[in-house]
């Protein structure tokens, strides 16, 4: 076979679930087009959109080789296996996930590449920026290279960095077959970051601005019982954290104060939206319990409301007690 036969792979492939994304996914795909470094692939796995994502999709994918689309024959219900069966799919060395609603700027993909040949980083982190949220947050030393598992704590009881940007193949799909049991729930992908965050070697960080954008139609802003997801989540990441952190790192009591945190959290949307969860209350109760269950309560003295950790290490029910007629006065005021 001569050279000239032999495919040429990509550095970079860009992996993109999309789901009703019509409003926004002619952007996405442009700020790939719009790269300075045009070394990539970019591979979108339709998750059975309804409107016109599919469509528009496959017009790129039509004039463009280096864009692909792939069309699930049901929905998912989260992003979690459209972006794992782009990656599946995908062909390039590092794997850079980039959300239809999402963009880049036009150096992107140039400036990641700039700091692999600097550090010889298998994963590097970019900033991403939502309206006045930038993160890294301010202060965070964006120059050094670091262990993957030093950075975890960064990411528990709210992201201060952020864990887009790219992955070496390699460590993405061997992680993916590591955690293959991790089920299929809305905050998959948030769990993920933090397994592929441990298993990484060396992490860089660089100023490649990735351009976040929350869809109003999107799953997690939708009042549904899929928001409890949080909780399952918050429960698979206690568990790697265990596994993964001897007793008294600090990670641990992290993870068990956010657990409290959005079990509380989630028993008072639960009281809000009654009427919308209605049908959904035993699976639901059953969640919130499990998720009470699952904190260490020495970890977490002090750090957290008294009367609440009172109420909620007795049971669901005192704390939605509480709640309810805290509720009702409020409402009489």
């Amino acid at each position: 076979m001569s050279d000239s036969t032999i495919k040429k792979l990509p550095f970079f492939s860009i992996v993109m679930p999309a789901y009703n994304a019509g409003p926004f996914i002619g952007e996405a795909i442009e700020s790939v087009l719009a790269q300075s470094f045009d070394d990539w692939e970019l591979v979108i796995v339709d998750d059975c959109s309804t409107d016109n994502t599919r469509d528009i999709a496959s017009r790129y994918a039509g004039c463009h080789n280096n864009i692909r689309l792939c069309k699930r024959d049901s929905n998912s219900g989260s992003a979690y296996t459209p972006r794992k069966e782009a990656i599946i799919l995908s062909e390039g060395r590092y794997i850079v996930p980039l959300d239809a609603d999402d963009a880049f700027e036009a150096c992107f993909l140039e400036k990641i590449y700039s700091r692999i040949a600097d550090t010889g980083a298998d994963t590097v982190y970019c900033r991403l920026v939502h309206g006045d949220m930038i993160l890294p947050v301010q202060g965070f030393d964006i120059s050094a290279v670091y262990r993957g598992r030093d950075l975890l704590q960064h990411t528990i009881g709210g992201w201060k960095i952020a864990p887009n940007g790219c992955v070496e193949r390699r460590l993405y799909v061997d992680t993916m077959k590591k955690y293959a049991a991790a089920g299929n729930c809305m905050n998959d992908d948030e769990l993920l970051s933090r397994q592929l965050m441990i298993a990484a070697p060396k992490i860089a960080f660089c100023d490649a601005e990735y351009r976040y954008r929350v869809n109003p139609d999107s799953v997690s802003c939708k009042i549904s019982h899929s928001r409890f997801d949080i909780l399952y989540t918050d429960i698979r990441l206690k568990e790697l954290i265990y596994d993964n952190y001897i007793s008294g790192d600090e990670s641990r009591t992290l993870i068990n104060v956010q657990l409290f945190n959005d079990t509380a959290g989630m028993i008072s949307f639960m009281m809000k939206h009654r009427d919308c969860l209605r049908g959904h209350e035993v699976e639901i109760n059953s969640l919130i319990d499990r998720a009470r269950c699952s904190i260490d309560w020495q970890l977490i003295e002090g750090k957290v409301s008294r009367i609440k950790s009172i109420l909620l290490r007795t049971g669901i029910g005192p704390l939605k007690f509480a709640m309810m007629v805290y509720g009702s006065v409020k409402g009489r005021k």
